[in-house]
């Protein structure tokens, strides 16, 4: 199953092809921000594209100017998702631009923030090439005010081994059982399960320049996560009824070590818990 994954390390080289990228696809940002408000629409991000060419900097590769099987040539696959996606009006329940001060249909400044973005992974696709797939990266961007003119983002970055044990775990359960698609969730207990590392977590800041603020020196091996999330959205990652079933206790940070939750067998599901066709989810307007 693909080659053993190599220390990610971000060269002064690699550092300033990535800064370049970013300049190239945040710094008209607010601008884009103003045009989507001015014609009450949706921000359109980029984010696949900007996610995939993340790739071939931070890993210096290349990849294909059409559909491909691969999303580079070192046979990895790109998953993106942005936060800045449409938030709902607390009183009316209509979609707003993330950015939006009030309402559009009633004028309420009161917003319910949408935390359903995902990654959606083809599983039937990953067991037929998985010999071959090297590693997924896993790509968040979300933002941290709800400025038009000096807009802030962190983007953090993840990889998983093609290889990973619970990983493949999940994504069989989910082929076996569920829809060929599964929404892999960021932040989730599945992601975190999934023994993820972070090679990228950097703080963007946008007003007449771009500035970079690195909160991580070096790659990251996930070995506990929280259980309960308060950036970039407030949820539960790990129920209280699997916690006493895999007789798990949280330490004095609200944390669980990665290593006794896998060891302590947890279920493929949540509890059972199947992906929909993205596509054919259903949203309220």
């Amino acid at each position: 199953m693909g080659q053993k994954l190599k220390q990610f390390v971000l060269t002064d080289s690699k550092k300033k092809k990535f800064e370049d990228l970013c300049d190239y696809y945040f710094k008209f940002i607010s601008k884009d921000i103003e045009t989507s408000l001015k014609f009450n629409h949706s921000l359109d991000f980029p984010t696949s594209n900007f996610c995939e060419r993340l790739n071939f900097v931070l890993h210096n590769v290349k990849g294909y100017p059409a559909n491909f099987l691969w999303d580079a040539e070192n046979k990895s696959e790109v998953k993106g998702c942005n936060y800045t996606q449409s938030v709902k009006c607390h009183d009316c329940g209509n979609r707003n631009n993330y950015y939006s001060k009030t309402c559009w249909s009633c004028q309420s400044d009161k917003f319910i923030f949408i935390d359903d973005t995902r990654w959606g992974i083809d599983t039937n696709a990953h067991f037929k090439y998985i010999k071959q797939l090297s590693y997924y990266l896993f790509v968040v961007i979300y933002p941290l005010n709800k400025e038009i003119y000096s807009p802030q983002f962190r983007l953090q970055v993840f990889k998983v081994d093609s290889r990973e044990k619970f990983f493949n775990k999940i994504l069989e359960h989910q082929n076996k059982f569920g829809s060929k698609g599964k929404n892999f969730m960021p932040y989730s207990r599945d992601f975190f399960l999934s023994s993820p590392s972070e090679l990228l977590n950097v703080d963007i800041k946008i007003k007449n320049t771009i500035t970079f603020k690195y909160n991580l020196k070096k790659e990251k091996k996930i070995t506990s996560f929280p259980v309960e999330n308060k950036i970039p959205i407030e949820k539960k990652v790990i129920t209280k009824k699997e916690m006493i079933n895999l007789s798990l206790e949280e330490d004095a940070e609200g944390e669980l070590n990665l290593i006794e939750v896998l060891n302590a067998n947890p279920e493929a599901c949540n509890p059972c818990k199947h992906g929909k066709n993205r596509g054919l989810t259903t949203r309220r307007s």
